[in-house]
């Protein structure tokens, strides 16, 4: 299994303003990354119909809401 590496810091600031800005749409590793899970779970998640993508062309995308919204929905369930 591949090791998440950090995003560059330039992905999450606004060059006009310097602070940090949440984009809209994030790529697979990112996502992970973000979730701090695999790529492969990530995988799972979304042909399992529980993280939505975007596709743009042949990109696949994430909403960061969709992953806020994942998360909210995990939140005090009980682990199993």
């Amino acid at each position: 299994m591949s090791e998440n590496k950090p995003l560059p810091d330039h992905q999450n600031r606004n060059p006009r303003e310097g602070q940090p800005s949440i984009p809209l749409l994030v790529t697979r590793r990112e996502a992970a990354s973000l979730l701090n899970i695999g790529v492969r779970t990530l995988d799972f998640l979304m042909r399992e119909g529980e993280l939505p993508a975007v596709r743009i062309g042949k990109a696949v995308r994430l909403r960061t809401r969709d992953l806020e919204d994942y998360c909210a929905s995990k939140a005090g369930r009980p682990m199993a």
